[in-house]
């Protein structure tokens, strides 16, 4: 349970981040995120991590579909 005195863990901030957390939850990472510097600075890193992680994804499956399309039109 968050307090005043306690910082949020990485999993909290994931799941913030992930959207898989609901109320009241959601109102006490906001509000920690709001007060907390140090909160702040790992859910900036965690974010980057995200944001970086779906842009790979991306990439990914567009290849994959770049490639799926070349070998049936190879095949044909």
């Amino acid at each position: 349970m968050l307090t005043e005195h306690t910082c949020l863990n990485e999993e909290q901030i994931e799941n913030y981040l992930l959207r898989s957390i609901q109320e009241p939850e959601i109102a006490l990472v906001e509000e920690k995120l709001l007060v907390c510097e140090h909160c702040r600075e790992i859910y900036s890193q965690m974010d980057t991590y995200v944001v970086e992680m779906r842009c790979v994804m991306r990439i990914a499956r567009n290849q994959a579909t770049e490639l799926s399309v070349r070998h049936k039109a190879a095949a044909s």
